[in-house]
């Protein structure tokens, strides 16, 4: 078998099918497992590999997983088997709605937060990213099709005074995300 680290087609991880590549993965997993955040927060569920990795990391340090997708839940095996042993909860949602905008800020307020931006990823970061405590992270993920760029989340990061997390590191493993922490 050969695995392109990079490649994002038909990757899994314990049969799951992720919508990473396996570096992206594997970076993420590398920051869950460094830093401890109590409440990590996804825009864009999909088929929910990357919520489950999410909730067994909030199980770990005794945190909570949240994950909102616009789509019904995930209904495939391994999904269904964990979602009710971890601490992860699924809202159908649009994270730009008002009813969102509600929730989130409160969901933030919860110990210190991961918010992963990977619907409408520009929008997510310059509306979610103010909310950001001292010690908190926001990421942006782009499936390489140029969802978002640099140049669409600059003026908050400058605004609110962001700086890279771990973006170093995440540029060396070829992944296609934005890591900022609020100091």
């Amino acid at each position: 078998m050969r695995v392109n680290l990079k490649d994002r087609r038909g990757n899994t991880v314990l049969g799951q099918r992720i919508q990473h590549s396996y570096a992206e993965f594997a970076f993420i997993d590398q920051v869950l497992t460094e830093e401890k955040f109590m409440t990590l927060i996804e825009f864009g569920t999909a088929r929910g590999g990357l919520s489950l990795i999410f909730g067994l990391h909030a199980l770990r340090v005794g945190g909570h997983a949240y994950t909102f997708d616009v789509s019904i839940e995930p209904c495939h095996n391994l999904y269904v088997k964990l979602k009710p042993l971890i601490p992860l909860t699924f809202l159908r949602m649009d994270v730009l709605s008002d009813e969102a905008m509600k929730l989130i800020p409160k969901l933030v307020g919860r110990g210190r937060t991961l918010i992963y931006c990977d619907a409408q990823k520009k929008k997510e970061f310059n509306l979610y990213a103010p909310l950001l405590k001292k010690g908190d992270v926001i990421m942006a993920h782009d499936k390489g099709t140029i969802e978002i760029r640099y140049k669409d989340i600059v003026e908050t990061v400058n605004r609110i005074g962001l700086k890279p997390f771990h973006q170093e590191a995440a540029d060396e493993m070829g992944t296609i995300i934005f890591s900022f922490i609020k100091e």
